[in-house]
């Protein structure tokens, strides 16, 4: 059986889920706390995820649930627009390789979870790939997921701001140093390339120093 799959991006997990609820006539399938939320009805397939108030209400994608499906594919349509394809199986399993804290008895009982992991999420290999269609639609949605990761960042350095009492505090070199060590270690544990993990970090620091900067001298 097929279902069409919506998926949305929202501020608030838990006033969306009470809306989507009433509107849709059923509580959700699986909820991960403050980040995401998935009905499954006869004939849609629906989630929410939590990304940057910039992209409130938007599109994430489109496509279908069929549980004929061999595997979990992306293609971008002419618009641009990424259309996904999964059984419920496979959707679980990449539900799980973002929160893997995710638990279920299986894609027909899925149970809701209290909070989302801090864990590295597990991807299908890009070798599963079978076009450049499907990579390239792989990597708008993880650049999707980086950069509402980035605006969460900006917004807790933001709030940081309040809490340190001089310039000096603010541009702590010393955490500067153990935040790159600590991205480095990751790159190596993570396969990708430290010098490059490191390059970005201090470029995007710097610039978040700059911000904070300006909020703890509006304080």
């Amino acid at each position: 059986m097929h279902k069409f799959h919506l998926a949305l991006s929202v501020v608030d997990i838990e006033d969306s889920v009470r809306d989507y609820s009433e509107r849709l006539g059923c509580k959700p399938t699986l909820i991960i706390a403050g980040e995401y939320a998935l009905w499954r009805t006869e004939s849609l397939n629906f989630s929410i995820r939590k990304v940057a108030d910039a992209q409130a209400g938007t599109l994430r994608h489109l496509g279908w649930e069929d549980e004929s499906a061999d595997a979990f594919t992306s293609t971008i349509d002419v618009n641009g627009i990424v259309w996904e394809r999964f059984a419920a199986a496979q959707q679980l399993e990449e539900i799980k390789s973002l929160w893997p804290h995710a638990s279920s008895r299986g894609p027909a009982d899925m149970v809701p979870t209290a909070q989302a992991s801090g864990a590295v999420a597990r991807r299908s290999p890009a070798s599963a790939c079978s076009s450049l269609a499907e990579v390239r639609a792989a990597i708008d949605r993880i650049d999707r997921e980086m950069v509402a990761l980035l605006a969460d960042r900006a917004r807790f350095v933001r709030e940081a701001a309040r809490f340190k009492s001089s310039a000096a505090a603010v541009r702590a070199p010393d955490r500067v140093e153990q935040v790159v060590a600590n991205v480095k270690a990751l790159a190596a544990e993570l396969g990708a390339d430290p010098k490059l993990v490191e390059e970005v970090y201090r470029t995007m620091i710097a610039k978040l120093i700059d911000m904070e900067l300006r909020e703890h001298s509006s304080l």
